[in-house]
């Protein structure tokens, strides 16, 4: 019996090792999926990061933000989905605003389609759509003007989480405790972030929130 004993694992000992292993591989899984979402949310902050550098240059530049509404900057739109981040993008691709940086295309999305008629963009035979400015999901920034911070906009999600209807409204954040506006003088910058729904607590912006 001793022998038979010393001589292998019994299938208890085998089972409680397989166990283990099982619960190993799932804390790295876990692991390395925290990591990657950290990573993620980095690269959006990066992308926010850079979208104020430019806004502060077009602010130098203009003497204000970048309006969230198409028609204050005349172009024309064919709908009001996405509207703030399309204003955001025609102002800083506009070719009265030439110091402005042109973006690395895989920023751009254009989730609804959108073309305009107006002749805006800086460089010559630039196709005319309006694009959006993405988060590292490829989904659309909200982008609100302080001016705009009573209204709310429609944005349409290019990988919405399951279940989850692509468009959404999005409304400027306000305090719960105070009511007042995130960032009152300038504007916020929205990413509905790695649960692609706008409004919940991993939102991805330009301001603290709760």
């Amino acid at each position: 019996m001793n022998a038979r004993r010393n001589a292998g694992f019994t299938l208890i000992e085998i089972l409680a090792v397989i166990a283990i292993l099982g619960l190993l591989m799932t804390l790295a899984i876990v692991n390395f999926s925290k990591q990657r979402q950290r990573g993620e949310v980095t690269a959006t902050i990066a992308r926010i990061k850079t979208l104020e550098v430019e806004i502060q240059k077009y602010n130098s530049s203009k003497g204000g933000q970048p309006y969230d509404k198409l028609a204050k900057i005349g172009v024309q739109a064919n709908n009001a989905t996405n509207e703030g981040v399309e204003a955001l993008y025609a102002a800083l691709q506009n070719k009265d605003f030439p110091e402005g940086t042109i973006f690395d295309e895989k920023w751009l999305t254009n989730t609804d389609g959108d073309v305009t008629s107006t002749a805006f963009h800086r460089i010559a035979g630039f196709k005319n759509e309006l694009f959006e400015i993405a988060d590292y999901w490829g989904n659309p920034f909200a982008y609100f003007q302080y001016t705009g911070y009573g209204s709310k906009q429609m944005v349409l999600l290019a990988d919405p989480a399951e279940g989850e209807d692509p468009e959404q409204a999005v409304t400027p954040w306000q305090s719960k405790k105070t009511g007042t506006y995130a960032n009152p003088d300038s504007c916020q910058i929205i990413s509905a972030g790695p649960d692609r729904i706008f409004g919940t607590d991993d939102d991805v912006t330009n301001f603290d929130h709760d």
